[in-house]
């Protein structure tokens, strides 16, 4: 008993906790190196995304088409090319679906908030609720500088569910802070993107 109970400790002394932030984005990371591993083609939608990463628009824009077209292969490779092209960006990507924390309106603005404050060395706490946690979204992209531009990807905003607060992309603004893009992926164009949003087929 005692010649087992140390080779369990110290087995479980090798554990590590790990913040669950760092297991969202390691998450997302690895769900778009699959998508982008053997992405063909498509170069057209690559240089609008490129087009738009490298111009002065400052609304969202948005990629659509069908599903199954081949989206989040399209957003996996853009965030790709921002690593290997803009490494001084922050560059922060979210496949809708992918994760539990990723699947509704306020966990995924959490995960959003917790990694932009920790990009942008914000020391305030994550508020809870939806509301408060929007605005925090914002005021967080807004600590985006010239040194530090801020790329955002957000695939599968149609995987959004309808009864979720998030739906009506009322938490989505028209007008981008100076150096942030924003481009998100969805099938269907909703009315509350089609307000904010640059669509691109």
């Amino acid at each position: 008993e005692t010649s087992l109970s140390q080779v369990i400790k110290a087995e479980t002394d090798r554990f590590t906790s790990r913040p669950a932030l760092d297991l969202e984005m390691e998450a997302h990371e690895t769900f778009a190196r699959d998508r982008a591993r053997h992405f063909k083609g498509r170069k057209s939608v690559l240089d609008a995304i490129d087009n738009y990463l490298r111009g002065d628009e400052s609304r969202p824009l948005v990629v659509h088409g069908p599903s199954g077209c081949g989206k989040s292969a399209i957003v996996a490779k853009a965030a790709a090319q921002v690593k290997a092209e803009t490494p001084s960006a922050v560059l922060i990507q979210r496949f809708i679906g992918v994760t539990p924390a990723s699947s509704t309106g306020i966990t995924l603005l959490q995960s959003l908030c917790e990694q932009l404050s920790r990009e942008f060395g914000v020391a305030e706490d994550t508020p809870i609720g939806f509301q408060p946690l929007v605005v925090a979204f914002h005021d967080r992209l807004a600590r985006a500088t010239a040194n530090r531009p801020l790329v955002l990807l957000l695939d599968a905003l149609d995987q959004v569910r309808s009864d979720d607060e998030a739906s009506s992309f009322t938490w989505l603004r028209q007008n981008l802070p100076d150096h942030v893009s924003l481009v998100v992926s969805t099938t269907e164009i909703p009315a509350g993107l089609k307000k904010i949003g640059r669509a691109h087929v």
